[in-house]
């Protein structure tokens, strides 16, 4: 999987790098054989107007076979909203993947019901 970082401040994009390597693991794992193609863009910005709090903003972007799936997160940590970013990610995949499962059995039967006409 191609990985492209967007980090500002600049002194957090080895530790982002490093992060992102750790935790998506499991996100090479659902997409299987697609992992060679897949693209993902990851932003990481630190709220210059906070100090305490959710300072950090995530947002991720994974692009697979022409999908694209999107998610944001404001977390007090750079790990945690990376976290919250890889589950979103991981959420959207899946449910994309029984989607298409779905409409594929859904697509089938009701051809399968047009070969049937006129028999019972």
């Amino acid at each position: 999987m191609q990985s492209i970082f967007k980090v500002n401040p600049d002194n957090l994009i080895e530790q982002v790098q490093q992060i992102v390597d750790d935790k998506f693991k499991s996100l090479d794992r659902v997409l299987a054989e697609k992992t060679d193609q897949a693209q993902l863009y990851i932003e990481v910005t630190r709220d210059t107007k906070k100090q305490t709090g959710k300072v950090f903003r995530a947002s991720g972007r994974l692009v697979v076979d022409g999908n694209s799936y999107y998610t944001q997160s404001r977390e007090e940590t750079v790990d945690l909203s990376i976290e919250r970013i890889r589950d979103g990610l991981l959420r959207k995949v899946r449910a994309s993947r029984g989607r298409t499962a779905r409409l594929i059995r859904r697509g089938g039967s009701a051809l399968k019901s047009l070969l049937r006409f006129g028999r019972k």
